[in-house]
């Protein structure tokens, strides 16, 4: 499970490797990609375990980037009752619904969750990763990893 401390210790460990890379030569001024993603996940890293805390969200199997495992396509999970849904499907589309029971779908595609935390001021600058599946007629739903359960 994700958790703030987790996060928080994360986040240390890629400030070593920056400041191990700083220390090596590619300081300011130099192009160094284990540097920069060193930086950028540090940074990530505490953003979302600051979001958790503020939240009052003690643990999480995804939170924003980060996610305790990896889907892919044919994947078969178990989508909980009371899960948020969204759809393209006409119906349901800008509103989505309320999962109404435990039901197994098979996954299509996974988008990544991400974290801008230099976008204060836009909405949202936090999300998810979620999963997605082919549905009633054809249109795609989508789901919340931290509402499945893998199979």
């Amino acid at each position: 499970m994700i958790t703030p401390a987790g996060l928080l210790e994360l986040a240390t460990n890629y400030e070593s490797i920056y400041k191990a890379r700083v220390a090596a030569g590619f300081g300011v001024g130099t192009y160094d990609k284990e540097r920069n993603d060193a930086r950028r996940n540090m940074e990530l890293a505490e953003f979302c375990a600051a979001e958790m805390e503020r939240a009052g969200i003690t643990n999480a199997k995804a939170f924003g980037p980060f996610q305790e495992f990896k889907l892919v396509r044919g994947d078969k999970v178990r989508l909980k009752a009371g899960a948020k849904v969204r759809s393209t499907h006409p119906k349901y589309r800008g509103v989505g619904y309320i999962n109404p029971k435990t039901r197994t779908v098979e996954i299509f595609d996974t988008h990544e969750g991400y974290a801008n935390p230099n976008a204060h001021h836009r909405d949202p600058s936090l999300r998810h990763p979620e999963i997605v599946w082919v549905g009633t007629g054809g249109y795609w739903f989508y789901a919340d990893f931290n509402d499945i359960e893998v199979m």
